[in-house]
């Protein structure tokens, strides 16, 4: 049987796949390299969720990440792939998830 894919929070909503991709192809990368992004991805959107937005405290561990993956995984994977280490990518996210409200 199958294991599920731990590295993303949730399914990836199908409307955002091609950005994937492109955010993928664009890297040009190699299977490990978007495995290792995949996996920053996923710890940075859950270390976001500690310093979200003031207006984003009453959102769950689980709402923040269904929204930061609804709106913003293509990003957030790109950002994976370009910036040093978990905290940037967390920073990143925040910065999107405040974008929202301007």
């Amino acid at each position: 049987m199958r294991q599920p894919n731990t590295l993303i929070p949730m399914a990836l909503p199908p409307h955002r796949s091609g950005a994937i991709i492109e955010a993928v192809e664009h890297r040009n990368v190699d299977g490990a390299q978007v495995r290792a992004a995949a996996a920053c991805t996923s710890q940075a959107i859950l270390a976001a969720w500690s310093i979200r937005p003031d207006d984003q405290r009453h959102l769950t561990q689980a709402q923040y990440a269904q929204l930061v993956t609804h709106c913003f995984y293509p990003q957030v994977l790109d950002a994976a792939f370009t910036l040093v280490g978990v905290v940037d990518v967390a920073v990143r996210v925040r910065q999107l998830v405040t974008g929202l409200d301007a």
